[in-house]
């Protein structure tokens, strides 16, 4: 491939120098390179000779449409797909083409339909937090506090949106199934579906499924700062959870382990909404899983920011993980609690809900 991607290159597009040449012979001699270009993979190179086939000729046809939307389906994005789908049905073409574009348009609209099923589940679970201004970290009072918690500052914020819940192993699946993320995680045979998706890293989440479901659903999604997740899971509280300083087993998912916990011996996390949401309709903000958030570690609040914005100073190998889990203590579940993983961490109670700013 990669000796007629050569030839391709010092035979056929010298010729294009030429002032002689048609207009039609040049967008042939473009369409060999992209054809070329894309048998190596190389799709991006393929899209930008294919654009120059079509200014050539002044419009597309039904050829260069159809193998624009090999090279779109090949970097996964699927919107670009569909437009180009659409362009080729407006050309005439012979069967074996028409048959072969009718296969990648059933790929097309499978993939639209496990992001409408996303997008539904997500927008729909998308709850306005309301902007104020809160003192973040330790609570006054809380003797479980570490150093990393302090000092307690204040922080004024602008209104966002905070999914209710946890990314779930539903939504994850559905990206996978989409081409849009190649990391499939384990569940630890405890379920997937409206279980919080787990094993996935702070790279796979801002690598992999943010980036797809930005760019299928022309949305723009994020994961919170860490002050915007602590002012949300207090939700106008000052105690060490939203509801209080008390904790019970029945307000949040947490000490399940199999070698004994103060709240079950089976170990694993629970599904979504199994507990009573905070004054701000969010759920599990306390337990089940960790939640990774776009800050970098730093040691302690010193000199961090005021305005709710992810803090994106010191060690950013590491980032923020929020809640505590369903395997750990009470005092890993208070609103102030902190945890700094590597990024590229996938571990079992490693999970995440997603933010959006509101205009």
């Amino acid at each position: 491939m990669l000796v007629r991607l050569l030839l391709t290159l010092v035979l056929v597009l010298p010729l294009l120098v030429n002032a002689q040449i048609s207009p039609g012979e040049r967008a042939r001699a473009y369409y060999m390179d992209a054809s070329t270009a894309y048998e190596t993979k190389n799709y991006q190179r393929a899209l930008e000779s294919l654009e120059s086939a079509v200014d050539a000729l002044g419009s597309s046809n039904a050829r260069i449409a159809a193998l624009q939307v090999k090279a779109y389906i090949g970097l996964n994005d699927y919107p670009s797909a569909r437009k180009a789908l659409d362009a080729f049905y407006r050309y005439p073409a012979n069967e074996q083409l028409k048959n072969e574009m009718g296969r990648y348009l059933i790929m097309v609209e499978k993939e639209e339909q496990l992001v409408a099923y996303v997008y539904e589940s997500i927008s729909m679970g998308m709850k306005s937090i309301p902007g104020g201004s809160y003192m973040m970290g330790c609570s006054e009072g809380d003797k479980e506090c570490h150093d990393s918690e302090e000092p307690r500052h204040r922080v004024n914020l602008r209104r966002f949106k905070l999914m209710e819940t946890e990314v779930t192993f539903a939504m994850w699946d559905a990206c996978v199934n989409a081409g849009g993320c190649s990391h499939r995680p384990e569940d630890e045979g405890w379920g997937r579906g409206n279980r919080p998706v787990i094993n996935v890293s702070y790279e796979d989440i801002t690598q992999q499924f943010i980036p797809w479901l930005n760019r299928t659903t022309g949305q723009t999604f994020r994961l919170p700062s860490e002050a915007e997740w602590e002012y949300a899971a207090r939700a106008g509280s000052t105690t060490k959870y939203s509801w209080g300083n008390i904790i019970d087993c029945n307000k949040a998912s947490y000490s399940r382990r199999s070698d004994g916990g103060e709240c079950s011996d089976s170990f694993g996390t629970v599904v979504v909404k199994s507990f009573s949401p905070n004054a701000y309709s969010l759920y599990d903000m306390h337990g089940n899983v960790w939640e990774w958030t776009a800050d970098c570690w730093s040691e302690n609040y010193n000199g961090a920011p005021t305005n709710g914005s992810a803090w994106t100073k010191g060690d950013c190998r590491r980032r923020m993980v929020r809640s505590g889990s369903s395997s750990n203590v009470s005092s890993n579940l208070r609103a102030s609690s902190r945890y700094w993983p590597y990024a590229k961490s996938r571990e079992l109670l490693y999970g995440f809900r997603l933010a959006q700013d509101i205009k």
